[in-house]
């Protein structure tokens, strides 16, 4: 055998990869910050709970044996066609791994390439996780860091262990973000695994395909934004103040405020901290048999974004329901699975953490003024609540178009193969009512509460290419693959124009942009200062999180 011939087989031999394996790692990955919170930031006895708590799910995650039940109804079980093992050749996953590598470089964390507007923020809440002592107070009026810090801590770890031995601080903070990215790379690295473990992309075509289908997935925003003409020539498209995501600005709530589903590759450059875990929650949720760690799930999700849990709840609470129908004749198997002991022990043990950290957030109460807690219909309302004068007819069309261009054309392509899936169907429901929703200012219930269901329509759209590609080439079932394939192809404009951004600028400056970092510490200049409510709790000495469970 010559070298070619080797290497050949080289490449198509692989990985026999289990799923138990997969699914103890994600466990692990979703749990490490949470775990990392509960022993840094809380007091004994609290730590003791939260920690303990966690320490055993994650032990029943990586053992499930230990407190499995004799007897498991098969025709009960939320996914009894799932597939245990997937083979995937070397070849194949180098392309994964070198894939999500870009990926994650591309977006600037790790300050490798040109980072978007929202980092400098991002780049604060890291540098004083670094700097300062847990729980960060910072003094004064300034208050305590009460923000979704979650997926930070790990590597804000590493960077506060080389603190101790490393004074110089551009070395430290090369080194932090190092780990920054390392992290990044590795949850994403999960979520591709869960996903072929989703949609069974088991050989190295479809491997490939469902990992360039994720990053570039997205909705026809060019479309839209062409016929709308928004923002100017398509020329100043890579602009940072222009994203053709916002095209549906010109739809002009009573609020004022745009309608955005964004892409995963917009969700990556702009808002990983909320993105990556749950990414990885939803596609768990989604491969779980029972809803038996579904509560924990959720609490990993909603440490590390809050706002993304609302879409993780509804469905999360959906595919319960389909849990209870299926095990209807088996109501002690349902009893159990429902009431088990990691979801209660989630209920009892980490739930009170989570939701006495974030409600002490400044900008996260009523009193506040920001009103992030009052959800209003926008096709109805005001901002202030007020009933509004009728509906006008031109916002309506216009919200349907957005709509349609988002995911009803490619919904209504895929609906006969899943019609009796609910789960797709409130996925659907999701994506149409939450646009119609506000919290507070801005529009960060339409962009982020819609991410775990624009990950599982992603996965429906996968799972139907997948199945239906070697349908007959007349077949019907055929041509919807080609028009589904015409339709994810103007939807990675979307994606590839957040990712011309940075090139664009780099090559403006002359040399590669890395660390936007404006300011180094939250509350550091005016613009932080003005906008760190959003980050902290102020009053945080009368908060129920510093007086009960934060270690003083």
């Amino acid at each position: 055998m010559n070298k070619k011939e080797a290497w050949a087989d080289f490449f198509k031999s692989g990985f026999d990869l289990e799923y138990t394996h997969i699914r103890a790692a994600a466990f692990l990955y979703m749990g490490l910050p949470f775990l990392i919170f509960s022993l840094t930031w809380l007091s004994v006895i609290p730590a003791v709970i939260s920690t303990a708590v966690t320490l055993f799910i994650l032990t029943l995650a990586v053992k499930p044996n230990l407190l499995k039940p004799k007897r498991i109804p098969e025709k009960a079980l939320l996914n009894r066609d799932a597939v245990t093992h997937i083979h995937v050749p070397f070849g194949a996953m180098f392309a994964v791994m070198v894939a999500v590598g870009i990926w994650v470089w591309w977006s600037g964390i790790g300050g490798g390439f040109y980072q978007s507007g929202d980092f400098p923020y991002r780049n604060a809440v890291f540098r004083d996780l670094i700097n300062y002592e847990w729980p960060v107070i910072y003094g004064g009026d300034k208050g305590m860091l009460a923000y979704y810090i979650g997926f930070w801590l790990p590597a804000a770890v590493v960077g506060k262990f080389f603190g101790l031995f490393i004074h110089n601080s551009g070395i430290l903070w090369g080194l932090s973000n190092t780990a920054l990215y390392l992290w990044t790379a590795i949850g994403i690295f999960l979520v591709m695994l869960m996903l072929f473990f989703n949609v069974k992309a088991t050989g190295g075509k479809k491997v490939v395909l469902a990992t360039l289908i994720f990053i570039f997935f997205s909705g026809m925003d060019v479309v839209g934004w062409l016929a709308a003409g928004a923002d100017g020539a398509f020329a100043r498209l890579v602009e940072e103040n222009i994203h053709i995501e916002w095209w549906a600005k010109k739809i002009n709530f009573p609020t004022g405020h745009l309608l955005q589903f964004s892409s995963f590759t917009t969700q990556l450059f702009w808002v990983f901290n909320q993105a990556v875990v749950t990414w990885l929650a939803t596609l768990t949720l989604f491969r779980e048999q029972t809803p038996a760690n579904f509560v924990f799930i959720g609490m990993m999700s909603l440490f590390c974004g809050p706002i993304p849990f609302y879409g993780f709840l509804v469905l999360a609470l959906v595919l319960g329901v389909t849990f209870v129908i299926r095990a209807r004749k088996y109501p002690r198997f349902a009893v159990r699975s429902l009431l088990s002991l990691p979801n209660i022990l989630a209920v009892l043990g980490i739930f009170p953490v989570c939701f006495a950290y974030f409600t002490g957030n400044s900008a996260a109460t009523i009193k506040s003024g920001s009103k992030l807690l009052r959800f209003v219909p926008r096709l109805i309302f005001n901002k202030d609540g007020l009933a509004h004068a009728g509906i006008s007819p031109k916002r309506l069309i216009l919200f349907i178009s957005f709509l349609i261009l988002e995911f009803l054309l490619i919904a209504l392509m895929i609906w006969w193969h899943n019609r009796k899936d609910l789960p797709f169907w409130a996925c659907c429901l999701m994506l149409c009512i939450f646009p119609m929703i506000f919290t507070g200012a801005a529009a960060d219930f339409c962009m982020r509460a819609t991410i775990p269901a624009l990950v599982v329509f992603c996965m429906y759209v996968i799972r139907f290419l997948f199945e239906k590609w070697d349908s007959p080439k007349k077949s019907v079932d055929r041509l919807l693959c080609v028009l589904l394939t015409v339709f994810l192809v103007l939807g990675s404009v979307t994606p590839m124009v957040e990712m011309s951004r940075g090139i664009v600028k780099s090559v403006d400056a002359g040399e590669m942009l890395t660390y936007n970092d404006t300011f180094k510490s939250l509350g550091s200049d005016k613009k932080s200062a003005s906008s760190i409510k959003n980050f902290t709790a102020q009053n945080y000495e009368g908060s129920k999180f510093y007086t009960y469970f934060a270690r003083h």
